[in-house]
Parts: structure tokens; C-alpha cells; sequence
């Protein structure tokens, strides 16, 4: 039985019908180009640096064919076959890989892939393995700690793709996993000077259904469970001393908060280091199965509201340094043991 939903033509000013099935055809066939691997998805083969130089310089090459060069970047993770590469296609008309109609759930992303959003050319897009994944094994674990550490430091956007029954959940919400990448993010001394945004995409919110939550009670718990993660993580770190070796290294340093040198252990001392350094959001999206046409509207006004919208407040982005930048970082983070 097909499925319908609406959307509407601004150009025409009238609602057009579309199935489901047209809708994402239609989307999907947006003019950009191919993806690029930047690190594989073997454990070995992940810590080559050059990978990401060279797979970055081929999307800034095909970036620059636009008129408008890319001045943000924009990462996503989420758990394996949890349906974040559409998301991501959906939102950016990119052509990252996704799992096939009518198949089981299985790895379908490999490691870290980049491309050039055709729909907003003002972003470049990186989308990462799936995480918790049982082919994958044991051993992937720590390519996900790592690929997750490489989008928190270079992406003005971290998406977190995750469904509203993991909510709550440890390992299923990649809580835990975040709360690694924290500790890491922030003992090497990754902050940008820009806040970056942690949007937290919660699947098959169920609106409108008898004992459902508020989405203002969701977005509450959201951020609190997020908040403690970095509290959690930070915390440990407190009796060490802080140094800039590594962010000099790698090309952004910034001074330290000389209260900072005081590692103060409180959690509330960490709050307002929380709130500086990130900026949470948090956006029910309605069953991509069952209710197609509320999923369609949803991911429009997701672009829309944050990212459409950010067109007035854009940075220069370096394009001619980043592919050395971000490599310099890779061989960082692959190099940092607590995330092995």
C-alpha cells in the first residue's frame, strides 16, 4: 500500500501529493557528487593520516566548482542501521550509502566518508560508522571512539542520531561513548572558539500518543543526560595538570582559563565549561515508516530552522588548510592510548 504524503511547492504556492517512495527518489537525485572515504573501516588501515588529506583535498576540489564555498562542516553518528546516512541524504542531498529496502539491519557504512552538500553548498557533510555494531566486533570500538573524537573537533555541528526507546539507555543513546570522547575532547584541549552545536535527532517520538512525553520534558532530560556525561568525564581529570602541547601542535592552541589550573572538581564548576563549549538541541522526528509525510515535513523543518538559517551567521572556513589540519588531528587522536 503506498504511502502519501504532502509537501509544499513555495515556487507554485500550492501543495503537491507525492508517495513517499517519489518524495525520497526526488530528493535523492539532487546533482552532487560521490562520497569520499577519508578513513577506512579497518582498524589497521584507519590510522593512516594521509587517507584524510587526500580524501578531503578530492571534496574541497569538487566544492569549489560551486559558487558558494563551504564555510561550515557538519557530522553525524548514531548506532549502526539507525537509519543516520538517509538522515543525512535527506537533509543535505548528499548520496552517502544507506541500507537497502526490505534487508535486515547489517554494517552498511565503513568508516568515515565526507562529501559536498549540494543542497547547502555552504556545508560540507562527514558521515561515520555505525556504532554498536555487532559485525563489526570488538575491535571497532575504538574506531568509533576515535571517528566520533575527529567530528566533535572539526565539525561546527555534531548530529546525534538516536531513537526515543534508547533514550535513557547507556550504550543504545551513545552516552558512553560520549562521555569517552569528552574526557578525550577535553584533556587534548579540542575547543574551539565557537560553541558547537550537539543536535540531538530523537527518532519515533511518539507525538500526540496517550502517555507520551512533552517535548519540552524530552529536551530537558536530553540535555541534563548530556551535561552529566561531561561532568562525569571531566571530572577525572581534575587532579592532572593541563597542558597545550597537544592543541600547539596541532595548529589551535588558545590560552587556558587560569582558574582552570586549579582543576576545580566540583561538578559545578564544569556546568558553565559545558555551556560554553557546546550549544544542545534537541528534535523529536516522527516513525519513518509509519507516518512518512510528518517524517518529510520534519526533516524540512530540521534544515530549515539549523541550517538554511545559519547562512547569516557563517564563518570563513580555511578550505586550503583543513585537509592538513584534520589530518594532523587524526594522527592525534589515533595516537591518544586512553581511546584505544
Amino acid at each position: 500500500r503506498a504511502r502519501w504524503h504532502w509537501r509544499r511547492n513555495i515556487g507554485r504556492g500550492r501543495l503537491m501529493w507525492r508517495s513517499r517512495d517519489a518524495w525520497l527518489g526526488r530528493v535523492l537525485e539532487t546533482a552532487g557528487s560521490a562520497p569520499v572515504q577519508i578513513v577506512p573501516g579497518s582498524a589497521d588501515e584507519s590510522k593512516a593520516p594521509a587517507s584524510v588529506e587526500d580524501g578531503l583535498q578530492s571534496v574541497i576540489r569538487e566544492a569549489r566548482r560551486h559558487e558558494e564555498p563551504p564555510t561550515r562542516i557538519v557530522s553525524i553518528i548514531g548506532p549502526q542501521s539507525s537509519g543516520k546516512s538517509t538522515l543525512s541524504n535527506l537533509l543535505f542531498g548528499t548520496h552517502f550509502t544507506t541500507m537497502g529496502e526490505g534487508l535486515p539491519p547489517s554494517l552498511t557504512t565503513s568508516g568515515i566518508w565526507a562529501a559536498h552538500s549540494p543542497v547547502l553548498p555552504r556545508f560540507l557533510v562527514v558521515d561515520t560508522q555505525g556504532t554498536d555494531s555487532l559485525e563489526a566486533g570488538d575491535a571497532a570500538r575504538t574506531l568509533e571512539r576515535r571517528s566520533t573524537l575527529l567530528a566533535l573537533a572539526i565539525s561546527h555541528t555534531l548530529i546525534i542520531n538516536m531513537f526515543y526507546s534508547d533514550v535513557g539507555r547507556a550504550d543504545a543513546s551513545n552516552l558512553s561513548l560520549l562521555k569517552q570522547v569528552f574526557a578525550a575532547h577535553h584533556e587534548m584541549h579540542f575547543g574551539a572558539h565557537e560553541r558547537t552545536m550537539l543536535l540531538v535527532v530523537v527518532r519515533d517520538f511518539p507525538s500526540g500518543q496517550a502517555g507520551a512525553p512533552s517535548v519540552l520534558k524530552l529536551q530537558e532530560r536530553m540535555h541534563e543526560q548530556l551535561a552529566a556525561a561531561f561532568i562525569e568525564a571531566v571530572e577525572p581529570l581534575c587532579e592532572s595538570p593541563l597542558s597545550e602541547a597537544g592543541a600547539e601542535a596541532l595548529g589551535r592552541a588558545r590560552p587556558l582559563d587560569p582558574n582552570h589550573a586549579t582543576r576545580q572538581c566540583k561538578p559545578s564548576a564544569h556546568v558553565p565549561v559545558f555551556a560554553r563549549r557546546f550549544d544542545v538541541r534537541i528534535e523529536p522526528m516522527p516513525d519513518w515508516h509509519f507516518q512518512p509525510q510528518l517524517f518529510a515535513a520534519a526533516v524540512d523543518a530540521l534544515r530549515d530552522r539549523h541550517f538554511a538559517a545559519q547562512r547569516a551567521q557563517m564563518q570563513s572556513l580555511d578550505l586550503d588548510g583543513l585537509p592538513a589540519f584534520a589530518s594532523r588531528l587524526w594522527a592525534e587522536i589515533c595516537a591518544h592510548r586512553d581511546l584505544d
